[in-house]
């Protein structure tokens, strides 16, 4: 299993973010883990002036978006891997 990113996982180009950054990117990560199967759902993340909102919310974003693309790229081998045993044990 894939684990899920957090604020303190997420990749950062300088050496460290700060706490309310990791707050930032903690709070947008757990939204989005949430039920994806509802729809038109709503986030509203505020941070004050010069906290580095814009740097912590692409960078969590891209994270997520490599986690999804990563779980997308399992359970696609998972399955190609069902469907080549699937094969295997029917003699085809």
């Amino acid at each position: 299993e894939i684990p899920y990113p957090t604020g303190a996982s997420v990749p950062f180009p300088y050496e460290s973010p700060y706490p309310q950054q990791v707050d930032l990117m903690d709070a947008m990560l757990s939204s989005l883990k949430q039920d994806s199967s509802e729809t038109n759902r709503v986030m509203l993340l505020e941070s004050p002036t010069g906290t580095g909102k814009s740097l912590s919310l692409a960078c969590a974003a891209m994270t997520w978006l490599r986690y999804q693309q990563e779980c997308d790229l399992s359970s696609m081998t998972t399955a190609s891997n069902n469907n080549d045993e699937t094969l295997n044990t029917t003699g085809v």
